[in-house]
């Protein structure tokens, strides 16, 4: 009697996980689904937050009259320039990205509508080498960079502004020099693009910047970047 007792409770608590067995499997699969696209959801939102300021930059691009323009690119040294230190009667299109890498501003100009471009006036890197990058791999991708502005604005005169002694990362002024080396070398190579540095280890430097140690005040952009002089 008690083992047919236990073999009907066992009978009775099979069949309620078989019963149970197509619930959790409809949850089992509703979960995987939701993770899914869960996954999908943040991987874009990641990708849209690592693009956002070129969408904004293209999307402002999209709606611009045809005509000629001059470009002031890179990070957000060149998000700062004023737009007095530019010369006078150039439209410039200030495309500074804040706290990026080369692979973004790299995006932007792959997808950018502006067609005619004369002057382009370029700085990055310094993040770059911030992240823990390498000198040769920093001025392999700003090689590429130049390569696919040349390529997109045959026409367009180049600059290219070394990248400058921040106070704040004199750790890193060694690796700054390789890269501002391989660019200088690789403009003496061509004829479309041209290097300017105007590098200065003094301690006078220091009046040149920001409290930050990375950003420049009026002076150290008259210092070193001499829109005027370089394009004017």
């Amino acid at each position: 009697m008690e083992h047919a007792y236990v073999s009907d409770v066992v009978g009775q608590v099979y069949g309620c996980l078989v019963k149970q067995s197509l619930p959790v499997a409809k949850f089992k699969l509703f979960f995987a689904i939701f993770s899914i696209v869960l996954i999908c959801l943040m991987l874009f939102g990641r990708f849209y937050l690592s693009k956002q300021q070129s969408f904004n930059y293209i999307y402002q691009d999209f709606k611009l009259e045809p005509q000629d323009y001059n470009l002031l690119l890179g990070t957000s040294t060149i998000k700062r320039i004023d737009k007095l230190a530019t010369c006078d009667g150039l439209t410039w299109l200030n495309r500074g990205f804040v706290n990026t890498h080369m692979a973004e501003i790299i995006f932007y100009i792959e997808h950018s509508k502006v067609e005619s471009v004369r002057n382009i006036l370029i700085y990055a890197g310094e993040n770059h080498i911030r992240a823990f990058e390498e000198p040769e791999e920093t001025s392999q991708l700003y090689i590429a960079l130049i390569n696919l502005l040349k390529s997109k604005y045959p026409d367009a005169h180049i600059v290219v502004v070394g990248i400058k002694p921040s106070p704040a990362r004199a750790k890193l002024w060694d690796k700054f020099k390789r890269v501002n080396f391989n660019l200088r070398y690789q403009a003496e190579q061509e004829k479309q693009f041209t290097f300017y540095s105007n590098w200065s280890d003094e301690p006078a430097s220091l009046n040149l910047f920001l409290d930050d140690g990375v950003h420049l005040n009026a002076q150290g952009y008259h210092y070193f970047f001499p829109i005027k002089e370089l394009f004017c």
